[in-house]
């Protein structure tokens, strides 16, 4: 007798759970698209910004900007998460050091909600790159290399 009497709850609950899923999908789907609407949009400014063979960097979590640039990230590491903590953390952020002094990208995008995040990733970032301020993306940052094209180029165009 109980072996069916808890079947059968077990089924009810099965049944409203599955009937509140739909709204919490929907809601995560929303938010998705979006982030995913403001990442094709920063990815527009990049285009604008960068010649065909400059490159940029992610801080982040946006694989997307790459995606739809079509340009390849300058080091293997394409999110920051491993190098926020972890066993490889130290050894994976001076990969990621070597490889962008190696590629020196003219762009680097911060993405929302990664701004306040240290470490030696962000510090050489921040020494070595200045913000600028474009149309808003929902949270996205855009820093040009420190005497680099766009740098130049922007200096250029204020003393004129």
């Amino acid at each position: 007798f109980l072996v069916p009497v808890a079947s059968i709850i077990c089924v009810g609950l099965a049944f409203r759970l599955a009937a509140l899923q739909p709204k919490k999908y929907e809601t995560m789907r929303k938010n998705y698209d979006k982030h995913l609407g403001e990442t094709y949009k920063a990815a527009g400014i990049v285009e604008q910004l960068l010649m065909p063979a400059e490159t940029f960097y992610n801080w982040g979590a946006d694989s997307g900007l790459y995606f739809k640039t079509r340009r390849s990230p300058p080091t293997g590491v394409i999110y920051n998460y491993p190098l926020l903590g972890g066993d490889q953390a130290n050894s994976l952020q001076q990969r990621v050091l070597n490889d962008l002094r190696r590629s020196q990208p003219e762009l680097v995008i911060v993405s929302p909600g990664h701004e306040q995040e240290g470490g030696l990733i962000p510090d050489w970032i921040q020494m070595n790159y200045k913000l600028i301020r474009l149309a808003d993306v929902n949270g996205f940052h855009f820093l040009i290399r420190a005497r680099g094209r766009i740098d130049q180029t922007l200096q250029d165009k204020s003393k004129s």
